[in-house]
């Protein structure tokens, strides 16, 4: 079972939060690239929610896919290249179609397993 954050320490993650919220509000007046900022926004959340691993990804129409765009803690190659199920199968579908986030845990023996949030 995991501990329970202390007061002192949720006041603390909610501050590098905002932080970190802000300093990506201000980035969009930069003019900095739409590859480039997904890919510090996927960092920053990566950070800021202690989420191992985060990625954007685009719906492909014509395919009927989701493709990587970008990503924080992904093995080389799957940003950019890795294609999931767009259907409700899929976590990444599911989350897509839902509006809602999905969260996955690794099981007992290492793979990973969608739970309800």
């Amino acid at each position: 079972m995991a501990d329970t954050p202390t007061s002192n320490e949720l006041e603390r993650r909610l501050k590098e939060q905002r932080r970190i919220i802000e300093s990506i509000s201000r980035i969009g007046p930069e003019g900095i690239a739409p590859d480039r900022l997904m890919h510090h926004v996927a960092a920053q959340v990566s950070r800021v929610t202690q989420i191992e691993r985060t990625k954007v990804m685009r719906y492909r129409r014509d395919r009927g896919d989701l493709l990587v765009e970008a990503g924080a803690g992904w093995k080389p190659n799957v940003v950019g290249n890795a294609v999931l199920a767009a259907d409700y199968a899929s976590p990444a579908g599911r989350a897509v179609q839902t509006s809602a986030p999905v969260c996955v845990f690794r099981s007992p023996r290492g793979t990973l397993c969608p739970r309800a949030p």
